[in-house]
């Protein structure tokens, strides 16, 4: 059933045709991946099908076989549209304009204080008051739509950042060391 062919269709198209499992397909992605962080900057020169086939086959990258261009990486590994509609719930969908409202507010934000700090312009206080009420807005949105509680979010916080930072002082040292998580994260 895992049966693949790679046509190199120009210099940065890699055509992959043929028939396998969707497991055999995300494993083929997930050796890309991780042969991407594991190799130096002049393997992303090759763009042959050779490339692939041994990602493929899980073989490590040699000189006559090097990682495909940036762009066909992304090609195999971006998640197609389609497939996130078809998993794509209402909730879902909320949380999603939830998060990305925080997103864009918070960039609203740090463009006032960027005006401020690096352009010397006066604080404009009525417009960060305005962009952190927005913010406040979506992160409200979040809150209500995984059933937590601004308090409890709070909570949270506290209890991490006293664990961060003993005696509720601030230090480099616990800011580097971060007690709060766990070892290796």
């Amino acid at each position: 059933m895992n049966n693949l062919s790679f046509v190199q269709e120009t210099e940065d198209t890699i055509t992959i045709k043929g028939e396998c499992t969707d497991g055999f397909l995300i494993a083929c992605l997930h050796a890309i991946a991780k042969q991407i962080a594991t190799l130096s900057p002049s393997h992303y020169q090759c763009k042959t099908p050779e490339a692939i086939r041994t990602l493929a086959e899980k073989k490590p990258f040699t000189k006559e076989s090097k990682m495909p261009t940036h762009s066909e990486m992304v090609k195999a590994l971006v998640k197609p549209g389609e497939a996130i509609l078809l998993t794509l719930t209402p909730a879902k969908a909320d949380l999603w304009h939830g998060a990305t409202g925080v997103v864009g507010e918070a960039g609203e934000l740090i463009d006032a204080v960027k005006k401020h700090v690096i352009y010397n312009k006066p604080l404009d206080l009525i417009n960060v008051i305005e962009e952190l009420g927005d913010l406040e807005f979506y992160m409200e949105q979040i809150r209500q739509n995984l059933g937590i509680t601004r308090e409890e979010t709070l909570g949270g916080n506290i209890a991490k950042l006293s664990k961060r930072y003993e005696g509720l002082k601030y230090s480099d040292a616990g800011a580097q060391a971060r007690a709060d998580k766990e070892a290796g994260k």
